[in-house]
C-alpha cells in the first residue's frame, strides 16, 4: 500500500496513470523512457495485466462505476474482458 499526496497540479494523477498503464494506452500522450511494474513494461502490457500490482482509487469512488446496478456492473466487467 502506498499513499501519494501533494498539492494540486504536481502530477500525482499522471504518475498513477503511468504506473497503472493508463498512460498512454487510454489517455494518449507520449511516454519517454520505460516504466516497469512488477517486472512488466507498461508500454507492452495492458492496464488489466498490471491491475494485480498497481491500481488507484480516485477521490470519488462512485466515479468508477459505469452502471446503476451491481448485476449490470459485474456483467459489464465480464463483457469487457
Amino acid at each position: 500500500l502506498c499513499l501519494l499526496v501533494g498539492p494540486s497540479g504536481v502530477g500525482k494523477s499522471t504518475l498513477l496513470g503511468t504506473v497503472s498503464g493508463l498512460v498512454p494506452h487510454f489517455t494518449g500522450g507520449t511516454l519517454r523512457g520505460r516504466v516497469t511494474v512488477a517486472g512488466r513494461d507498461t508500454r507492452t502490457h495492458k492496464p488489466r495485466e498490471l491491475a494485480d500490482a498497481a491500481d488507484d482509487v480516485g477521490q470519488d469512488p462512485l466515479a468508477h462505476f459505469v452502471t446503476d446496478t451491481v448485476e449490470d456492473e459485474l456483467a459489464y466487467g465480464m463483457e469487457s474482458l
